[in-house]
Order: structure tokens, then C-alpha cells, then sequence
């Protein structure tokens, strides 16, 4: 006959009244150590704050540039900024113009000259710098006289730069009202 051996489960110690939660926190204060115990400072205070790393910001040779406001000689000109398109463009144009005056004060059609070099076309292909310097000649023909000196500027760089065969085609369309251009 075999006789069966009843396992008896341990009794539990948590009760189903609302306890179990009290009960826990004390276990738990009872298997931490005293030294590990938590305080109620605040989790900022419990990590010290590192410094950034010495280098950052600093130049090799130890001197701190200054920073800051810069006084800058001020300059009394009042001059009236001109307000339409024209005017801001010669505005722009003047010191082309005064450069390329001053390199040649005498030209007479025995001299032969190319038009000097401008920063707005830094390529080989100089056809935009022919066309842009022919409508710039008849705005500002339009706006002045032809024989206004930066008109002449204009001039000299269009017959310089463009072929006649277009100049003579330009000049027949201006007659004709059909040129595409923006004088």
C-alpha cells in the first residue's frame, strides 16, 4: 500500500485587507543597507554638475578672443539713396565705370580698345556682357542724353564686345518695336 504524502503549502503572509503594501516597504527597508538608505534631497543635488572640457572655446594659443561690440568710425555721408531701378543699377555700375574712365581719359577712333573686364561675366562667353551693356546704353539713352558720359561707357563696350551683324539686327528691331529687350 502506498501512502500518499500531502504537501502542505507555507501560510501566506500577506493578508487580502490592504496590508501587502506596508508590508513590502518594510521588507524592502529591511534588506537594504543602511548606507544605500535613500535621502529626500532632490535628484539634482545627489549628481554633481561636470564642468565642460578646458578646450572648448579657447584658442592653442591660450588667448581668449574678445568678443563684443566693435566701435567703427562712422562716416557723415548723407547721401539720398536713389529709389528706382536705373538709379540703383548706376549706383552699382559707377565704380566699373570710373575705373575704365581713368585707365584711358582720351579715346578717339584711331585707338583701338576692348571693353575692360567686369565681375558680373567672369566667363570666356562674353555674349551676355554684349547684350546686357547694349540695353544698358539705350536705358540710360532713354533716361539721360546719348552724350552722357557713363552712356558712352555703354557704348564703347557693345561696339567693342558685340558683333556689328547683331547691333545692326538690335537697331532694326528698336525701330521696328519688336526688340525683346527691356529698354
Amino acid at each position: 500500500m502506498h501512502q500518499t504524502a500531502t504537501v502542505v503549502p507555507p501560510p501566506n503572509a500577506f493578508k487580502n485587507d490592504g496590508s501587502f503594501m506596508e508590508m513590502f516597504k518594510k521588507m524592502q527597508e529591511q534588506m537594504q543597507p543602511a548606507a544605500q538608505k535613500p535621502t529626500t534631497s532632490s535628484v539634482l543635488e545627489e549628481k554633481p554638475v561636470v564642468p565642460p572640457p578646458l578646450m572648448v572655446g579657447k584658442r592653442r594659443g591660450g588667448r581668449i578672443l574678445k568678443t563684443g561690440l566693435v566701435a567703427k568710425p562712422k562716416t557723415e555721408q548723407t547721401v539720398e539713396q536713389p529709389k528706382d531701378a536705373w538709379s540703383l543699377y548706376m549706383a552699382e555700375q559707377c565704380p566699373y565705370i570710373a575705373a575704365s574712365m581713368t585707365k584711358s581719359p582720351e579715346i578717339t577712333e584711331e585707338t583701338l580698345q576692348t571693353a575692360p573686364f567686369d565681375p558680373r561675366f567672369p566667363n570666356q562667353n562674353q555674349t551676355r556682357y554684349c547684350y546686357q551693356s547694349y540695353v544698358d546704353f539705350h536705358r540710360c539713352k532713354k533716361k539721360h542724353n546719348e552724350n552722357y558720359e557713363a552712356c558712352q561707357y555703354f557704348k564703347r563696350v557693345y561696339t567693342s564686345m558685340c558683333p556689328n551683324a547683331w547691333v545692326e539686327k538690335w537697331n532694326e528691331q528698336i525701330d521696328a518695336g519688336t526688340f525683346a529687350g527691356r529698354i
